[in-house]
């Protein structure tokens, strides 16, 4: 079965007016995980994943556990919703981001800044399988600050960058 049945098939089943207003809708359940975290999560959830999680929830008590699925009907409701109906969960979603501020940051604002230098780095790696590959040269390292004519270079700063990984 495709997926686009799969999903019109659980559109029919959902009960709208169970997902519009939201049926969980405790901050403080929608913040906690099924299952023990080792670590904290690193940002609440927003409106739309508030709608997924009942969306998801709704799609269990009718058999329907394929993530791709409730992906697509999540989608397809959070398009479609109305303004008020969004409303609800952005609401919902701010009780939530402050509850998580409380708990995970000792205080009820946000932390100031997120420090992204030791995540992020100027080049990216695209790496492709040799039995896909036509071309010798399809992995390279992509600069974006670079003017890419086809001339697939690897500057000394990727070096020392490549010389630091560990390939295996």
């Amino acid at each position: 079965m495709s997926l686009e049945y799969l999903a019109n098939t659980l559109i029919n089943r959902l009960d709208r007016k169970k997902i519009f207003p939201p049926q969980l809708n405790n901050p403080e359940h929608l913040l906690s995980a099924p299952y023990k975290r080792i670590n904290p999560p690193t940002r609440p959830p927003n409106g739309f994943l508030l709608c997924r999680k009942n969306v998801h929830h709704e799609a269990k008590l009718k058999g329907q556990t394929n993530m791709r699925v409730i992906s697509k009907v999540s989608g397809f409701l959070w398009r479609n919703a109305s303004l008020e109906e969004k409303e609800i969960y952005e609401e919902l979603a701010n009780q939530v981001s402050l509850l998580y501020s409380q708990k995970y940051h000792g205080h009820g604002q946000p932390p100031n800044s997120y420090n992204y230098s030791n995540y992020y780095h100027p080049y990216y790696y695209f790496p492709s399988p040799s039995y896909t590959s036509h071309r010798h040269n399809e992995n390279i390292f992509y600069n974006p600050n670079h003017n890419h004519n086809n001339n697939y270079t690897i500057s000394s700063e990727t070096m020392v960058y490549l010389s630091q990984m560990n390939f295996q």
